[in-house]
């Protein structure tokens, strides 16, 4: 059976930031698509290309975008390989899924679909980027001088707060609180 990459979008990510991207046939993407939380991730989101969403991707290099749209409806969203953007909506996650069975087998009909004409650079959306954040050495003497500095200024305000009426456990706890917030984003 013909299987195609699929890949999870939910609302808090970035435009290129994906899950469980692999390799999946119809019937394990349609379960993939039925599991997605959609009327968790439906809640206090803007409607765009970054919305949560099911992205599956063919060999031509076409995506298909199962996402939300408004007044609990779904979007798909295609980006053809003509580089072309498309658009559909749908009242049903069962319609929307019949766009998906389609396209898994070659028999998309781009009638359904509206084509943006003033769409640039669309790909980047459907596109997986790496997000690997790191710090190189130069910025490490930086971070730690400004984790000495709120550790200082912390100390300096409880002093300053009226230590002489806090129980022993407050004068312990919070420059070490100070402390291992510090060293938990540093580190």
């Amino acid at each position: 059976m013909n299987s195609l990459v699929s890949k999870l979008q939910y609302k808090t990510y970035e435009t290129g930031e994906y899950l469980e991207e692999k390799a999946r046939n119809l019937e394990e993407t349609l379960m993939l698509i039925h599991n997605f939380p959609w009327e968790e991730q439906r809640h206090l989101i803007d409607i765009k290309l970054t919305s949560p969403s099911v992205t599956i991707q063919n060999n031509e290099g076409e995506y298909l975008k199962l996402g939300l749209f408004f007044n609990n409806k779904y979007c798909v969203y295609l980006f053809g390989e003509d580089n072309h953007f498309y658009e559909a909506h749908f009242s049903t996650l069962k319609e929307a899924c019949e766009i998906v069975t389609d396209f898994f087998n070659n028999q998309l009909s781009y009638k359904k679909f509206e084509k943006h004409f003033l769409s640039f650079n669309q790909k980047h959306y459907f596109d997986t980027k790496i997000f690997n954040y790191q710090i190189g050495w130069r910025q490490l003497p930086i971070l730690s001088f400004l984790g000495f500095l709120s550790i200082v200024t912390t100390y300096a305000c409880y002093l300053l707060i009226g230590s002489n009426t806090a129980p022993w456990f407050v004068k312990v706890e919070i420059p070490l609180t100070s402390i291992l917030f510090t060293f938990k984003f540093l580190y």
